[in-house]
């Protein structure tokens, strides 16, 4: 399948590009330059739900998808990025229902991807122990 690049994280120091992916695997003797390019994850995802390849996607933007049944991961095998997420809020503002409702909802959201990693997880686990691989999150140098 051809691989499908999200442009924005090529050389942004994410490490969400497939270079950085195969790199954290060792396997950057892989070719992955060729592929159709997109300036947005989302458009990237779109592709490969209409089929026209293989995206690297952050599970939290595809859990629905692989929900649904739209997306397989056909490769179990996940990797770090450079960047996280936070919620931040001034403290006269933190105790407002809005923000506690924003705040639940993302709660519920991250739950959600969770659950999907526990159903990935074990087959990670197969496939970097047959491929010879650290355990994820442990990076050899």
């Amino acid at each position: 399948m051809p691989l499908l690049h999200d442009s924005g994280t090529e050389g942004d120091g994410s490490l969400s590009d497939w270079h950085s992916w195969l790199d954290q695997l060792g396997r950057t003797d892989l070719p992955y330059q060729a592929g159709q390019r997109f300036s947005h994850a989302g458009l990237a995802i779109e592709a490969a739900v209409l089929g026209l390849g293989v995206a690297l996607a952050r599970l939290s933007l595809v859990t629905d998808y692989l929900a649904n049944g739209a997306l397989i991961c056909p490769l179990a095998l996940s990797t770090h990025t450079a960047f996280r997420y936070h919620l931040v809020a001034l403290p006269q503002v933190a105790g407002l229902p809005e923000v506690m409702l924003f705040s639940d909802w993302l709660r519920t959201e991250a739950s959600q991807t969770a659950a999907v990693v526990a159903h990935i997880e074990p087959e990670e686990k197969r496939l970097r122990a047959a491929l010879n691989l650290p355990p994820a999150g442990v990076h050899s140098t």
